[in-house]
Parts: structure tokens; C-alpha cells; sequence
């Protein structure tokens, strides 16, 4: 069938005409267009548009937040993004504007941790030193139970540690909140397990009014429904069950009161339910024992303290007092000839002193002993050195020299040794030989140092030069002499001969003739023999008797002291 182009019937054409009249009026085309101008360039400039926009904008707002939350989700990702561009930009003005805000809430923080810890402190402290406590300790040792926790589960009647809120048609948790120390484990699963109890209940039992509670080990859980949700409590201990309830009850009917709207719309967003957090922890209430004041457990600790304050006193008194006594140890140690301390301290609870020590100088243990100190609780640690100081060299040489009592050693500067008394001819030939290999010795001065035993020979000599023996003219024979003179005379020659053995000498003899009477040689050696047949044998065989002759003088035998190179051993 063709189709009909379309017409305008002229009862359509005075239609036309008579809405024109209606819109327009009786204006003139010119002014027609002139407002059509105006309109046209008002929506093209973006200024007007933009002002025009301001004005209608918190208005807007305000209709669709107050409506739904589509204007807050639109918005939400933009104001993140440009909260964190202008944070990252420059955080100081986000700092200052929540600044009134983070330091209350840091301060109440820090109270609440403060507060918590100190009456952790108390309670410690309250049940540390009774029996009871005691009892307690055992206890958490032997469960491995923290003690705190033992005193906490101990003097508690009942405590709620945790409260739920259930939505009550689809089981899901709106809020929880839980007492401060308390171990979470996961929530979520606590609403849907509370769930399949009072299910598994009301299928087996057909109760009216549902489950209204249960144990689960060591706690126990009280639910309180309410149209549109109910709570779940965990108490540890046994609550008096009406006034608890009570609380839950109050609780509860506030949240139905206050978000009586989101309950009946939820969807299974929790957000919401966060403002219902304060009388959700109205239900985090506890009951402790009423403790009685034991005095014998307070006298038991004052004593206990005041016996613990006396040891501590005594403790610190004792260490100070060794602190300085070892101090004043190391202070003479550091005054003492021959002693140099290296290193020095306390070590595993004792003391210690490294250092070298001359093997003259004085006995540190000693010295220790002498500052109120016990040598056997010190380690000691000594190298051996020789020490240059005068005194300890005097030391060194009296022991090694082994000076007579007579003697007297004194080390004057540069190392020289100053020598002053008695001693026999061995000692001061061994201080010639040993002396310069002493450390610390130099030289040596004897001049005031006498020679007892050259003493002892000149005397001697000197005796026996005073006696001559006479011989008769042509004999060998001399004169009788009287016994005592010849026991003078061999005394004086028992004197000479150990004289000289000690100091390593000989002796010779002189025998005069007279060559005028005819005297020879060989009546000289009779002569001599005759006088050796006198002396004792021990002289004869020691003694080394050489002859001289000489011509001159009177027939007489007489001696003399000689001095040869060759000397006998000591």
C-alpha cells in the first residue's frame, strides 16, 4: 500500500499559528530574537554558569546526602585522591587542622595504656608476697599461665570480655567490641556458630524464646534477642544473671532505638552499626572478690621489704667500701718500686691485676692483706723485669752478693756501687767478680771495705818477724828456745799460714851464714831442715818453704812474709 506524504490540513496550520500567538504573545520578531540572543549567549559563557551552579550546589548536596549515599561514594574516591596529592604536596596544613584532634586522642591513649599497666602493677604487687600469691606463682610456673593472668582469673567473680551484635534474620556481626587484654581470635565466625547452636536448639527442643546460653570451656556465652538483632556476651566467671541481663537488655533497646532504620534496611553493611560501639561497651562490666585487709600478710611485707632494704644497704655499703679499698690497693701498687700495673679490674665477680714486678720488690698479696683485701680473690698476672730504682738494686746485690752483716751496700747515682765495712778477702774477691754483673751496677767502690783477712796476715806477720832463732857458730842445731816462746811461735805461725791460705799467698823463709866463719850452703839446708822438723806437719805440707841464703848478718834463721805471682786456691 503506498504511502501518503505528509500534509498540512489547514485546521493544523491555524493550530500552529495559535500556539505561536500563545508563546510568543504580541511581540515583535525583533525582540523575539533578541531574547533568544541573550538566552543563547547566558548558556554559552561558563562564568554565569559556573556562579549559577555555586549558588544551587550546597543546596544539592545537602537533598541527596540527606536522600541516599550515591553522592558520597561518587565523591569518596576523588576526595581521597585529592587529600593524599595535597598531603604528599604539602602536609603541614592537614597536620595543623587535625592536629586538635590526634593530640587528645594520643593523650588518651597513652592514659588508658598508663593507667591499665599501673594497676597491673598493683595487683602484682598486692598478691606477691602472701601465701596466697605464693600459691599463685606455683600455679602459673607449673600451667605456664602468665601470673598476672592467674591473679586476674583468681580475684575475679565475673567479667564480660566480649560483645556481639547479630543482625537477627541473616546472622551477620554489625559491631563487636572486647575488654582491653582480652585475645581475639576471629569474630566473624562467633555470630554464625551462635547461629548454628540456636538452630540445632529450637529444631531439637521446639523451646519458645531460643537459646539463651551455652559454655564453651572456661566462659561463657548469654544472648538477649531483640526484633531486629540480639547480643552475644562472653563472660568468664559467674554473673549474677539479672542484673547482666539487665544491662543487655538496656543496651539493646537502645541500638533498636537509635538504628531502628539501618537495622530494617540492612544489607549487609556493618559501617553504620560502628556509633553503636558506646552502648555495646556498656556491657563490658566485671566483679571482683572483696579482698579483706590480712595484716600478717602486710607485716609479712613490710618486714619483707624492710629486710630486703637492710641487704641492699649492707650490699652497696660492702661494694663501696671494696671499690675504695681496691682503689687504694692500686694507688700504692702505683707508688711501689719494681711494680708496674698494666691492666686492672673486676672480671666474673673478682678482681684482677696484670702488670711486671722486679722479683725484689715488695709482695703485692702483702699489700693487699695490708688494704683489708683477700689475696686468694685476686687473679694475679706478673712478668718478671729488673727495675733500675737504687733501692731495689741494693736489694738485688745484698741477696746475690751475700753481704756480710758488717758490710753495707749503698747505689749512689750512675750506678755505683758504694761498698763500707768488714768482710773477709773471698767476699771481696767475689764482689770484684760479680758486682759489675749485677743489673743496675755500673761500678763499685771499695775503698772503705776492710780486708779482715789481710788484716789478720799483716798482724800475723808482724808477730812472727819480731822472733829470730840462733844457731851456735859451725852447727846446725839452734838454740834451745823456752817452750812457752816456741808455742808463741808456732801459734803465730798457725796464724800466718791460714792467713795466707785464705788469701791464696805463699810464704818463703830466709836463712842467713856467715861466710866469714866458714859457714856453706849446706850447713844453711841442715839448718832449714831442722826448722821444717819444728813446725807441724799440716805447715809443712800445705806450704810451699823456699829458701833464700844470705851472707851477711849473724848464724840466724829468720822469716819473712813474701808475696809471689803464684797464689793457692780458696
Amino acid at each position: 500500500m503506498p504511502r501518503r506524504s505528509p500534509t498540512t490540513t489547514p485546521n493544523a496550520q491555524d493550530e500552529l499559528e495559535r500556539l505561536r500567538e500563545l508563546i510568543l504573545g504580541n511581540a515583535a520578531p525583533e525582540r523575539i530574537q533578541k531574547e533568544l540572543d541573550r538566552l543563547r549567549a547566558r548558556l554559552d559563557d561558563q562564568g554565569i554558569r559556573a556562579e549559577e551552579i555555586s549558588r544551587a550546589l550546597p543546596a544539592a548536596i545537602r537533598r541527596s546526602t540527606a536522600r541516599d549515599e550515591q553522592l558520597s561514594q561518587a565523591l569518596g574516591q576523588t576526595i581521597e585522591g585529592a587529600l593524599d596529592a595535597s598531603v604528599r604536596r604539602n602536609p603541614k596544613p592537614i597536620a595543623e587542622a587535625i592536629f586538635p584532634i590526634i593530640g587528645p586522642a594520643i593523650r588518651k591513649a597513652i592514659a588508658n595504656a598508663i593507667r591499665g599497666m599501673v594497676q597491673g602493677i598493683n595487683q602484682t604487687l598486692e598478691h606477691s608476697l602472701t601465701p596466697r600469691g605464693l600459691r599463685w606463682r606455683w600455679e602459673s610456673w607449673r600451667t605456664g599461665v602468665p601470673f598476672a593472668q592467674i591473679v586476674l582469673l583468681k580475684s575475679l567473680v565475673y567479667r564480660v570480655e566480649q560483645v556481639f551484635l547479630i543482625h537477627r534474620e541473616t546472622s551477620l556481626l554489625l559491631h563487636h567490641v572486647a575488654a582491653d587484654d582480652v585475645r581475639l581470635g576471629h569474630p566473624e565466625a562467633v555470630p554464625a556458630m551462635v547461629s548454628v547452636i540456636q538452630d540445632f536448639v529450637g529444631d531439637s527442643f521446639s523451646e519458645a524464646g531460643g537459646l539463651q546460653q551455652f559454655e564453651v570451656g572456661e566462659v561463657s556465652v548469654l544472648t538477649e534477642h531483640g526484633p531486629e538483632a540480639y547480643l552475644a556476651v562472653v563472660v568468664r566467671g559467674i554473673p549474677p544473671a539479672s542484673h547482666l541481663r539487665e544491662r543487655m537488655n538496656r543496651a539493646l533497646e537502645r541500638v533498636h532505638l537509635e538504628f531502628g532504620a539501618q537495622l530494617g534496611n540492612f544489607q549487609g553493611d556493618s559501617d553504620p552499626f560502628a556509633d553503636t560501639e558506646t552502648h555495646l561497651e556498656s556491657c563490658l562490666v566485671e566483679e571482683k572478690r572483696s579482698q579483706k585487709p590480712n595484716w600478717v600478710s602486710a607485716s609479712m611485707l613490710i618486714l619483707a621489704l624492710l629486710l630486703f632494704s637492710i641487704w641492699l644497704t649492707v650490699v652497696l655499703v660492702r661494694d663501696f667500701q671494696m671499690k675504695r679499698r681496691w682503689n687504694g690497693f692500686l694507688d700504692h701498687l702505683g707508688t711501689e718500686p719494681g711494680i708496674t700495673v698494666v691492666e686492672s679490674g673486676r672480671r666474673n665477680g673478682n678482681f684482677f691485676v696484670h702488670g711486671l714486678k722486679d722479683p725484689f720488690a715488695a709482695d703485692p698479696q702483702a699489700l693487699a692483706g695490708q688494704h683489708l683485701l683477700r689475696p686468694q680473690n685476686i687473679q694475679w698476672q706478673w712478668e718478671a723485669y729488673h727495675a733500675l730504682t737504687p733501692t731495689l738494686v741494693e736489694r738485688r746485690a745484698a741477696a746475690l752478693l751475700e753481704a756480710p752483716d758488717e758490710v753495707r751496700l749503698q747505689v749512689l747515682e750512675q750506678g755505683l756501687l758504694q761498698v763500707e765495712g768488714r768482710a773477709n778477702h773471698a767476699w771481696i774477691r767475689r764482689l770484684d767478680l760479680q758486682a759489675p754483673l749485677i743489673p743496675g751496677i755500673r761500678k763499685v767502690n771499695r775503698t772503705a771495705l776492710q780486708d779482715t783477712d789481710a788484716m789478720a796476715l799483716e798482724q800475723a806477720a808482724q808477730d812472727l818477724e819480731s822472733y829470730t832463732w840462733m844457731f851456735p857458730p859451725q852447727a846446725s842445731a839452734f838454740a834451745d828456745l823456752s817452750s812457752d816462746a816456741q808455742n808463741r811461735w808456732l801459734e803465730g805461725m798457725e796464724r800466718l799460714h791460714r792467713a795466707a791460705v785464705r788469701m791464696g799467698l805463699s810464704m818463703e823463709g830466709q836463712v842467713r851464714i856467715d861466710r866469714q866463719a866458714n859457714e856453706s850452703e849446706s850447713l844453711a839446708t841442715e839448718r832449714w831442715q831442722n826448722l821444717l822438723a819444728a813446725l807441724p806437719a799440716n805447715l809443712r805440707r800445705n806450704s810451699a818453704w823456699d829458701p833464700v841464703f844470705l851472707t851477711e848478718g849473724s848464724p840466724s834463721l829468720q822469716f819473712r812474709l813474701a808475696w809471689p805471682n803464684r797464689h793457692s786456691q780458696d
